[in-house]
Parts: structure tokens; C-alpha cells; sequence
């Protein structure tokens, strides 16, 4: 036998091992479940993108939507490739929620628009009310 291998670590997110041992080399297996989680912020980075972009179409309609068209499709492709691997309430929660206080700081910031007590409220629940949906799918998981 020209390797002996211990017990492997479990990645903690798909609880699969984590490290594969071949001949004296170790090999760190990616997780499928990072890949899927990066993927999911590109839906959102893409999603944020595209509906701010619906705001500057007043200015040039033609280019402002197909850029929309463009980047809400690439969104929605993204979002379903991260399905894969994400539950649908947590992807789901996180890709409408992240994009609500995305949108929100894009509009603060770029658009001039208000951002008072009740917004920031309004923001500060969603960003719980996801938190407390990511626990309870990681609890069911485990």
C-alpha cells in the first residue's frame, strides 16, 4: 500500500470530505457548495446591476434596456445554475433580499434618493429575517 490515510475532514457546508490523500500528496477537494454560493453572488452583483441600470434608461432607452434585458437574463441564469447545489428558500431569500439593500445603497448613493429611520428599519429586518431563514435550513442540514 503505498499511502495510508487517516480519517478525512468534512467540509462543513455539503459535509462531504475534504481533503482526498493520493500517494503521499495532498489534494483540498473544491466544494461544490462555494462554487454554487459565489455563483449566487454573481446572480445578485448581476440582478443589482440590471435594475439600476432600468433607472438610468431614462436617459437612453434603447441601451438602458437591452443592458436590463441583458443583465436580468444572465441573473435569472446564474440564479437557477446556483439552485443546484442551494436550497430554494435560502437562494431564493438571499438573492431578493441582498438585492432589496443593494438596490437601496445604489440608490442612496448614486441616485440621491432617501434613506431614512424607516427604510434603514425596513432593511435591518430583511437582513434579520434572512439570517434567521439561513439558520433554520443549515439546522435541518446537520
Amino acid at each position: 500500500m503505498c499511502c495510508r490515510v487517516a480519517p478525512a475532514p468534512v467540509c462543513l457546508c455539503c459535509r462531504r470530505a475534504a481533503v482526498t490523500a493520493l500517494c503521499g500528496q495532498v489534494r483540498i477537494r473544491a466544494c461544490p457548495m462555494n462554487y454554487h454560493r459565489l455563483v449566487l453572488l454573481a446572480a445578485i452583483a448581476t440582478e443589482v446591476t440590471g435594475t439600476s441600470s432600468l433607472k438610468m434608461a431614462a436617459d437612453d432607452p434603447v441601451t438602458g434596456y437591452l443592458v436590463a434585458l441583458g443583465l436580468l437574463s444572465l441573473s435569472l441564469v446564474l440564479f437557477s445554475v446556483a439552485l443546484r447545489a442551494i436550497p430554494v428558500a435560502a437562494a431564493y431569500a438571499l438573492w431578493e433580499g441582498l438585492g432589496i439593500v443593494g438596490l437601496a445603497a445604489i440608490g442612496y448613493f448614486a441616485f440621491g434618493e432617501p434613506l431614512g429611520p424607516l427604510r434603514l428599519l425596513g432593511l435591518a429586518t430583511i437582513l434579520a429575517g434572512i439570517c434567521l431563514l439561513l439558520r433554520g435550513t443549515e439546522a435541518r442540514a446537520a
